[in-house]
């Protein structure tokens, strides 16, 4: 699972590369680490794309799904179900 604390600073065209901007289908990559995760939406043609939005919301993700939150103060504010990507 990765864990990262919301932010809301940034210009019109980051608030689009923002994870919380993302929708089902969408592809987003991790630019951080698995400890402190960065991650940012982008096309799913790119072969930078690591995982596909399966799911947001949700409290618990699929098997083989990773999970990605936002946390302010110690509380969620936002969660998405992803599936890696295959190579290309």
């Amino acid at each position: 699972m990765y864990t990262s604390r919301g932010d809301s600073s940034g210009s019109d065209s980051e608030s689009a590369k923002r994870p919380a901007s993302a929708e089902v289908g969408d592809c987003v990559r991790n630019k951080g680490s698995e400890g402190s995760p960065d991650m940012e939406v982008i096309d799913c043609g790119s072969a930078k794309a690591e995982y596909e939005v399966a799911g947001l919301g949700e409290t618990e993700c699929e098997p083989g799904q990773s999970r990605y939150e936002q946390t302010r103060r110690g509380r969620v504010q936002f969660s998405m179900c992803l599936t890696e990507v295959a190579a290309k």
